[in-house]
């Protein structure tokens, strides 16, 4: 009997630290990703707290969008060899997102949705002008970070513009009816002066958390910021979308247009929904619905 006991006492030993092992595994996995996302997504990061990174913008160029799908297949790689249904209830929960997630953002950059990364709601170009709001503006170092962002911005530009012409190539763009507005947000931001510009208005009236021996140098450098960065890559961008972008948009507005559309369109149930069914399925619950409710 005491050596049944024993038995029994070491196997749920051993079951325990296998448990335990698999949760490690899962926390390494996911706090490599959190510090990935982190260092790619630099604004992000300094929304979060995190303030390494609070000079700098994301990078976002076909090379750099190639290295994360890359980064997160390795991570699917390693879920794979944690034993899931050994880990306890909430660890299997955190997998269970995180393998979403990674299936999710694997499928979006697999069907080229990272080269269309603009919308006429959304994108890098109605964002970044929200930069004072998302970022602390209250030491001399907090300004000299903002600048820098600035500075850093027609770079941003070019990034983006090079993800689009890649999506121009593998026709991966949105319909070109939503970009009909394109201009008035874009050529807003094409000023004559630098003081004009909306991103240099937290130079206007400097907190007074900044000695007054530093205002005229932090302004000179946003003037400066703004007239090489910030505005040319507003002009660059505003003239790609007439010259380039917006004549090669699909005319349709349907996913089936693009390229393995109807494959596209069957993951975008997948991701929007929890469902578990094909969009004809969805379809036709969406009749039934409708049948039921004029009954």
């Amino acid at each position: 009997m005491r050596l049944l006991l024993a038995g029994i006492t070491c196997l749920a030993v051993a079951t325990v630290c296998e448990a335990q092992s698999g949760v490690e595994q899962l926390q390494a996995v996911l706090d490599e990703a959190w510090e990935l996302r982190l260092k790619e997504d630099p604004i992000f990061a300094t929304r979060s707290g995190d303030h390494r990174y609070n000079d700098r913008l994301p990078q976002v160029s076909v090379d750099d969008w190639d290295e994360r799908a890359a980064a997160r297949r390795g991570f699917q790689r390693r879920l794979e060899q944690i034993d899931r249904e050994q880990l306890p209830r909430e660890a299997q929960i955190n997998y269970d997102i995180f393998a979403r997630q990674l299936r999710d953002e694997l499928g979006d950059y697999d069907f080229g949705m990272h080269l269309a990364p603009i919308t006429d709601r959304f994108g890098f170009h109605t964002s970044f002008p929200e930069l004072p709001r998302q970022v602390p503006l209250v030491t001399v170092d907090d300004f000299e970070n903002y600048i820098a962002r600035l500075s850093a911005f027609g770079s941003f530009v070019d990034d983006n513009i090079g993800l689009m012409r890649a999506g121009i190539r593998r026709g991966v763009t949105h319909p070109a009816i939503i970009f009909e507005g394109y201009r008035e947000p874009l050529a807003a931001h094409v000023v004559d002066a630098p003081e004009h510009s909306l991103l240099y208005e937290p130079l206007r009236e400097l907190p007074t958390t900044i000695p007054e021996s530093e205002h005229e140098r932090l302004r000179i450098a946003a003037r400066e910021a703004v007239a090489t960065s910030v505005s040319p890559g507003f002009r660059r961008m505003l003239e790609f979308m007439g010259d380039e972008y917006v004549p090669q948009c699909r005319g349709s507005v349907g996913a089936s247009a693009l390229p393995e559309g109807r494959e596209f369109y069957r993951f975008a149930v997948r991701k929007f929904t929890t469902l578990g069914l094909t969009p004809e399925e969805v379809h036709a619950t969406g009749l039934k619905e409708v049948a039921r409710i004029r009954a």
